[in-house]
């Protein structure tokens, strides 16, 4: 049985590797083999995603290119972007945010640059989100500065129970089952409903669903990954949610 999404869905996590013209940092931890764009929208179960631009990507300039085509030539999928803060944010000025905006820039990723980000013309022009990977812990303890902001929360390897402590202020992106393999076999990621189950239990309008696409099986161990490896089953692991 095929699955598929309720009409206006969002698959809030996805990427496009051109390595062609857009090669990865020198600096990266791994290589990940080619992931175009055409492949995207093949494999894409909804016409609304977000583009996230990896922390392997050297600067956002593929992104900005895959935004442009796809006005171009997928002028049905609607678009939206999360851009990495990485030391090419400040040769950034306020015309250059506002053409990242247009193109569908919503959101960052950020590690250490928080007060930067909150007090940043993007943030209080435009109204970008946050999308930050940072411990459980770290997040309570915001709390009390946040209360009016929605963060996104990018993994979600935490326990069901801090959502509760959240207060709602949070948002979790629960995806790429298969990449658990620390903890559980990675060529069956029906063993992790039990820990989705949990988070569902929890607190269910706080979960949101990314795809996570092109990302591979983690239990190959090496740092240059195949070109030919398998994807996710983005189908299988919906199917499976």
């Amino acid at each position: 049985m095929d699955v598929s999404l309720p009409s206006g869905s969002w698959d809030t996590h996805i990427h496009c590797f051109d390595l062609q013209w857009y090669p990865f940092r020198s600096t990266r931890a791994y290589t990940h083999g080619p992931a175009p764009l055409g492949e995207l929208v093949e494999n894409s179960l909804t016409n609304q995603v977000v583009l996230v631009q990896a922390s392997i990507e050297d600067g956002h300039d593929g992104l900005v290119a895959h935004f442009s085509r796809i006005r171009k030539e997928y002028a049905h999928i609607l678009a939206r972007g999360t851009i990495c803060m990485d030391e090419s944010w400040t040769n950034l000025d306020n015309s250059h945010v506002d053409v990242l905006h247009q193109l569908g820039v919503r959101s960052w990723r950020i590690h250490e640059q928080f007060l930067l980000v909150a007090q940043s013309y993007a943030a209080k022009t435009h109204g970008w989100s946050i999308s930050a990977q940072l411990p459980l812990q770290a997040w309570t303890a915001l709390k009390q500065f946040l209360l009016h902001d929605k963060e996104i929360n990018c993994h979600d390897n935490c326990r069901p129970q801090c959502l509760r402590r959240a207060g709602g202020y949070l948002q979790f992106r629960i995806q790429i089952f298969s990449r658990a393999a620390i903890v559980w076999p990675p060529d069956d990621f029906h063993n992790m409903q039990s820990v989705i189950q949990s988070f569902a239990d929890t607190a269910s309008c706080s979960l949101l669903w990314g795809s996570g696409w092109p990302h591979v099986n983690p239990a190959n161990k090496s740092v240059h990954l195949p070109i030919d490896a398998p994807k996710i089953d983005i189908r299988g692991e919906l199917k499976a949610l």
